[in-house]
């Protein structure tokens, strides 16, 4: 139960990253290059 909990954490974490690079790429080209990153970036 606690590495279930633990990777549900580390998933909200992403989320919340993603949320905020996308912030980031709103104001500046760096951001998306970073959004862009993220998102091609394997997850586990």
């Amino acid at each position: 139960m606690r590495e279930a909990s633990r990777e549900l954490r580390v998933g909200v974490v992403g989320i919340g990253a993603r949320c905020y690079l996308a912030a980031l790429a709103d104001s500046s080209p760096i951001g998306a290059r970073l959004v862009a990153a993220a998102d091609t970036a394997p997850d586990a």
